[in-house]
């Protein structure tokens, strides 16, 4: 009798286990939503730009993105640099299409550099296109530890939890 009650203890323990384990991951899961609407992400990738002592010229809204062409006004390591800003659900991977699309403008716009931003995140096969642009890739991680280096407010402390939106247009 006090073995089946060790085992009974024994099963409900790894029950217990398993249940807390599961909530701790759907926390995780849940703390990599997005804090910001569309605007709102905009708003801390022009904030980005300008404490980076870029100058930004020209906007136009690409779809549900947002190019932004800027200028490092520094001499002799200064020139052209083209943004783009995809605000996307976190788990939405960034594919080869658009990271090439996003060179091709670097190329055509004769910027010295490309930076694209998103709250996604990027294909894996980044790693193996070579041809590319100049180019700079920042995920909702990176951009994270970008706004703490530049003293930005985080988004977890200046804005509340909002659930992915479609960008302003």
């Amino acid at each position: 009798m006090p073995v089946l009650l060790l085992v009974a203890a024994a099963v409900s323990l790894s029950f217990l286990l398993i249940a807390l384990l599961a909530l701790s991951g759907k926390r995780k899961r849940f703390e990599r939503e997005p804090l910001v609407t569309a605007l709102q992400f905009e708003t801390l990738c022009l904030a980005l730009l300008d404490e980076m002592k870029l100058k930004v010229e020209e906007m136009e809204r690409t779809g549900a993105d947002l190019d932004i062409l800027a200028v490092n006004p520094a001499p002799l390591i200064g020139g052209k640099i083209f943004v783009r800003t995809a605000y996307l659900a976190p788990e939405t991977v960034i594919d080869v299409s658009r990271i090439l699309e996003v060179s091709n403008l670097v190329l055509q716009e004769r910027c010295l550099k490309g930076i694209f931003i998103t709250t996604g995140r990027f294909t894996p096969e980044l790693s193996t296109l070579t041809e590319l642009a100049p180019m700079e890739f920042i995920d909702g991680t990176r951009l994270e530890a970008l706004m703490a280096t530049y003293q930005i407010p985080t988004v977890s402390s200046s804005v509340g939890k909002s659930s992915p939106a479609s960008p302003p247009g």
